[in-house]
């Protein structure tokens, strides 16, 4: 019965297999697997964000849509998912500047186009070329992949929070919809 051997080496994973006395390397099949679902996390930038610290949902909420207004920006509430954890939180306000072609550097949360069921996906930009961005939530385990620029919405220039207390991200989702 063949078993696995692990080891670190210089920062990097290196994994045998043992079966009938031959010792078949893996390391390279193994770093190829981890850099194509999970992009290497630890290599990942801190998301590109700005604050706004709000003392009441509705302030946030007014605060919002005054300065959307003022740069022509959009207003969203994040989904209850938690996939932006702990940079952005499930019922916090963004405003979003609608994506027009321009220029972003790595670690710019976006918001793109999944499909129907998710319109408005709120991710971070971990690697370009002239057609596709590589997406991913900071708090998820695999990322989202490839996605052609035509898909992008528009660039996340604002978080604006407000205190919920100890509540769940889920908990607060079920208070705002009832």
């Amino acid at each position: 019965m063949p078993t696995k051997h692990r080891a670190a080496s210089n920062g990097r994973l290196a994994c045998a297999m043992v079966a009938c006395g031959m010792t078949i390397r893996l390391a390279a099949i193994v770093a190829i697997a981890l850099a194509a679902t999970s992009c290497g996390r630890g290599d990942w930038p801190e998301p590109r964000l700005e604050f706004y610290h709000a003392n009441t949902e509705a302030q946030a909420k007014a605060y919002a849509y005054k300065e959307a207004a003022a740069h022509g920006w959009q207003v969203n509430q994040v989904a209850y998912t938690g996939s932006m954890r702990p940079h952005i939180n499930g019922g916090e306000f963004v405003l979003i500047e609608p994506h027009a072609g321009q220029q972003f550097p790595n670690g710019t949360v976006l918001t793109f186009y999944r499909d129907a069921a998710a319109p408005n996906v709120f991710h971070m930009a971990l690697d370009q070329n002239q057609r596709a961005v590589y997406m991913s939530g900071t708090a998820n385990k695999f990322s989202d992949g490839w996605y052609p620029k035509g898909r992008i919405n528009g660039i996340c220039r604002l978080v604006i929070t407000f205190p919920r207390g100890a509540k769940t991200n889920a908990e607060y989702g079920a208070q705002v919809s009832k």
